[in-house]
């Protein structure tokens, strides 16, 4: 029994040990649109034939992630659904400032259909 001890004991000390850390995950940084993605490399959204036929309008809010100047996810996170395609190929045609963080931001699209 004295021998089965100390063996114990070094195996439970060898499996506590971590055998590789992790890097910690980086929340994005919240920015202006228009900070990281400047206007003149906005791309507006169309308006859907069927919006004008139906004379539907309404607002839009997009949250878009933006990595090494590209955006690369667009989520949308109200707005009349019919608008939601159009909003988010606008989104993903932006050109915008590169960084070497990622940066997340939000826009709102307001549709008008007369």
């Amino acid at each position: 029994m004295r021998l089965l001890l100390p063996a114990l004991l070094i195996l439970a000390s060898c499996a506590s040990e971590a055998p590789h850390s992790v890097a910690p995950r980086v929340e994005p940084v919240t920015m202006k649109i228009g900070a990281i993605c400047p206007p003149q490399g906005q791309t507006a959204p169309m308006l859907p034939r069927q919006a004008i036929e139906q004379k539907i309008g309404g607002t839009v809010v997009a949250r878009a992630r933006i990595a090494n100047g590209s955006v690369e996810e667009v989520t949308i996170l109200s707005g009349p659904e019919i608008f939601h395609a159009p909003t988010v190929a606008a989104m993903k045609k932006y050109k915008c400032l590169k960084r070497d963080d990622t940066v997340v931001s939000e826009q709102s699209f307001t549709f008008f259909a007369e």
